[in-house]
């Protein structure tokens, strides 16, 4: 994945956990792009 792709997904992750929540945090965004999971908290 290349810079310009991981902006437009993050961008729009970010949109949708907003949409959902009214906010987004990083472990929020990372949980859902799965480069973070439940278990390692």
């Amino acid at each position: 994945m290349n810079r310009e792709e991981l902006k437009r997904k993050v961008r729009g992750t970010a949109e949708t956990i907003i949409r959902e929540k009214g906010y987004v945090s990083a472990v929020d965004l990372f949980i859902r792009m799965d480069k973070l999971s439940v278990k390692k908290l």
